[in-house]
């Protein structure tokens, strides 16, 4: 929207050769001659513009249609005595069949701008569109206005009301009335069907109270089924609305058109699925949203571009339902399923929640189950790689389903791929670790393919490949599993510890580094709950490639969240305290720590709060504190981080010495968070007094968050 100015207008009716573009800005919605001056002075401006010789009468109806159009449009845009200037010039809103006052506060208004194509040219106009609930209209368009239509253009906008109400059963209770913004009797006539899509998107946005972005435009005739129709003059049409609109949406029965400078094309084939791109439009993402209008009609498309585009405007779209066709055409086709699934699980290994998310709520969960029988394999991956994902939130409700249904499949995907299934068993420990169960004997199925993966690695090894991924991640998985049953099982954690090395390459595969020097991330934790300083500061140095703790600072730049929570925990716990100072300074002041962080982030911020305590600094530990609890309690976090912000809170009971208001009020969630977890870990904890139960993880944390759990 362009700021043009009563007064601007003025001085445009006394400027000599300016009467063209004076017409035009007359014309245009988007240059907004309401101006927040004072009252006075903008009645002046008014009087003057009206009664200028460069109008005719004609032209003075225009300029009121205008006033009128801009007030009913852009109500935000008002100036404080707007509705007083309207009351004082009733004509303005003379082309209503109903009190200005009443079209303001009953109605949603849209601008809709159609191409009118002449003899050899194209102009852009603009019809003001109207939906209430509480008004009845005598007709949808004014009479003065109906002569402006031939009876083609006339029928077009009668069928997109109908239309409209008829995509909307929940809005068809709107009454409509709409208007163009064209001279009273002036010449020039709207003629053709193809203002039947733009008419059609302002009537349900209008009736949705939805407002249509600007920088967009439509073309196209539509049945009353809402299907869009083909046009004709697309390049003409394209000509005339280059520079003024980003995008352009017409009938994909036009086929691919010839583009215009700075404008993109979108073909739509229903009036419901346009309506669905207009509200995603943004002038940052117009070329996206042209290959999204592809994508929401060919399953092919969607699968093979779904990093393509914003996550969110996938969630929107299928929300509306507009992906419903495509959805099927995927669970109908076992190749299209299992194409969608291996980008499911690399979105999953990468972390990228938010677009894994979107992903997995794609598939209903019935039409998994009858996948069952047609793609079980892919079923089965894409069960596990719900389960990581649940596991990774700390959705433990959502993890226990998914596990379900994974072992439920598990037989079948293990004739059909080992390594998915042995896949599972890596997600299914964590989504164990995270009801805070804790258990040392294996199941006896993963014994089994253990033994085949041994036997295979056996084999590639005396062949010269030292390097097994899937039994070096298994392996981690187990030795993990050790690490959070306690010090009791150091020697097991070690051994499955320097197994997942060995099988990930450590020493000869460097492209796998980040994989084996996991394990001694693992140690180096299992080591600190068991009491063994110097071994765990060993791995500490291995993990950060660094010869001595006071070296750590050095790494601070770039080291991941993973190393930042080692660090912390182990200065937190042995730390030199000329090195946790220089520690708490530098990462203090770099490292993310906002509730947006998430995990390990929680336990990094606790044990820079022990770290504070220990410099005899409880200002800033009862701030890492609070970080913390933030990010324990944020609603993006499930049960599992919800428990662990009795960590910070314990640490806020070492400080004040009783338990804060903080506390009290987290209390129960954490309480409903531990029954969560379905089993009896936290029974004796959550039966304690909250006091009594922050002095027992005070004295004990290690007993209730073993391992990396703190």
């Amino acid at each position: 929207m362009n700021q043009m100015g009563m007064r601007h207008l003025v001085f445009l009716t006394k400027s000599a050769g300016m009467s063209d573009f004076l017409a035009e800005t007359l014309f245009r919605i988007d240059a907004l001659i309401w101006e927040s001056v004072s009252p006075a002075d903008f009645s002046s401006a008014y009087e003057q513009a009206r009664f200028s010789t460069a109008f005719s009468e004609t032209w003075r109806g225009l300029l009121d249609l205008k006033l009128l159009s801009e007030y009913l449009l852009y109500p935000g845009a008002m100036p404080e005595w707007a509705d007083d200037f309207m009351r004082a010039y009733p004509d303005i809103g003379a082309g209503l069949p109903f009190p200005v006052e009443a079209a303001a506060r009953d109605f949603m208004w849209n601008s809709a701008p159609v191409v009118m194509v002449g003899d050899a040219d194209a102009r852009v106009r603009y019809f003001v569109v109207g939906a209430a609930s509480r008004r009845e209209v005598p007709d949808i368009i004014p009479p003065w206005a109906a002569g402006g239509l031939d009876e083609s253009a006339l029928s077009s906008i009668r069928k997109a009301v109908d239309t409209a109400a008829a995509i909307n059963p929940g809005y068809n209770n709107r009454n409509v009335f709409c208007f163009p913004l064209v001279p009273f009797g002036g010449t020039g006539r709207f003629t053709g069907s193809s203002l039947g899509l733009p008419l059609t998107l302002a009537c349900m946005a209008s009736m949705r109270n939805i407002r249509i972005p600007s920088g967009v435009i439509a073309t196209g005739a539509v049945e009353k089924n809402g299907i869009v129709r083909r046009v004709q003059d697309m390049e003409l049409k394209m000509s005339a609305c280059a520079g003024r609109f980003k995008a352009i949406f017409y009938p994909a029965e036009n086929g691919i058109v010839r583009p215009a400078e700075g404008i993109t094309a979108i073909p739509v084939d229903t009036a419901a699925s346009a309506l669905s791109l207009v509200k995603l439009y943004s002038p940052e993402h117009v070329s996206e949203l042209a290959l999204f209008a592809g994508m929401i009609k060919n399953s092919g498309q969607f699968v093979n571009n779904i990093g393509g585009v914003p996550h969110e405007w996938i969630d929107r779209v299928r929300s509306e339902g507009a992906l419903n066709a495509v959805i099927d055409e995927i669970a109908d086709s076992p190749e299209r399923f299992a194409d969608l699934t291996g980008r499911f699980e690399s979105l999953v290994e990468r972390f990228d929640s938010g677009r894994a998310q979107t992903l997995s709520n794609l598939i209903p969960e019935r039409r998994i189950r009858t996948m069952r029988n047609t793609a079980p394999l892919s079923a089965f991956r894409w069960c596990t790689a719900n389960l990581s994902l649940a596991k990774h939130h700390g959705r433990i409700s959502d993890a226990e389903y998914w596990a379900r249904e994974s072992r439920e499949l598990i037989d079948d995907a293990r004739r059909a791929d080992l390594l998915s299934a042995a896949a599972y068993f890596n997600h299914y420990f964590v989504a164990r670790h995270n009801r805070y169960l804790f258990q040392p004997a294996l199941p006896e199925e993963l014994h089994r393919i253990l033994n085949i993966l041994e036997k295979q690695y056996i084999i590639q090894n005396d062949a010269g490949c030292p390097v097994h991924i899937p039994l070096g991640r298994l392996y981690g998985t187990i030795c993990q599993n050790f690490g959070f049953c306690g010090p009791d099982y150091i020697d097991e954690t070690d051994l499955y510890a320097r197994k997942a090395r060995t099988a990930l390459g450590e020493g000869t595969v460097p492209e796998f580094r980040y994989e084996w020097k996991r394990q001694l991330n693992y140690t180096a934790y299992a080591r600190l709950d068991a009491g063994g300083i110097p071994n765990a500061e060993r791995m500490l140095c291995a993990y950060l490639d660094i010869e001595h703790p006071d070296q750590i600072v050095n790494r601070i730049s770039d080291m991941t969240v993973w190393e930042h929570a080692l660090a912390a925990r182990f200065l937190a716990d042995a730390g030199d305290v000329r090195i946790s100072e220089t520690y708490f300074e530098a990462a203090g002041a770099t490292v993310m720590q906002g509730a947006g962080a998430g995990h390990p982030m929680q336990l990094w911020n606790y044990n820079m709060g022990r770290i504070a305590e220990t410099l005899n600094r409880p200002d800033e530990a009862l701030d890492r504190f609070a970080k913390s609890i933030d990010i324990c309690t944020a609603d993006q976090f499930g049960a599992t981080m919800k428990i662990m912000a009795m960590l910070p809170l314990s640490g806020l009971y070492r400080i004040y010495g009783r338990p804060d208001a903080r506390a009290n009020s987290h209390w129960k969630t954490i309480r409903n968070a531990m029954d969560k977890t379905g089993n009896g870990f936290f029974t004796e904890l959550k039966s304690l007094p909250l006091e009594e139960a922050l002095e027992s993880i005070t004295i004990s944390p290690g007993t209730w968050f073993p391992f990396n759990y703190r």
